[in-house]
């Protein structure tokens, strides 16, 4: 089974910036917040009238299925997908989870 990141707060994506706000406040890795599935995003670099869901690159409803925070199913990682069809470009390089 592949392993992959898991996504930390700040983590960007793949159409540069895009940076996640991590919405739990429990677990962290080196001192930031992990993120969830759903977790809400900045603007990335396409963000504009014609692209609204890069104006809100938020982490996609799946994640992980082995993974739980709160009772929560998943963790965002890195390689998962956004709204805006961008993937999330971890900078965690310490926890993996499949």
């Amino acid at each position: 089974m592949a392993q992959y990141a898991i996504s930390i707060d700040l983590d960007t994506n793949t159409h540069g910036g895009g940076s996640l706000f991590a919405t739990q406040f429990k677990v962290f890795i080196n001192n930031l917040r992990v993120c969830l599935p759903n977790d809400p995003a900045v603007p990335d670099g396409e963000c504009n009238p014609e692209n609204p869901s890069h104006c809100a690159p938020n982490a996609v409803p799946l994640g992980s299925t082995k993974v739980f925070i709160g009772g929560i199913l998943g963790v965002h990682r890195h390689g998962d997908s956004r709204v805006c069809g961008a993937t999330t470009v971890s900078g965690n390089t310490k926890v993996f989870a499949g």
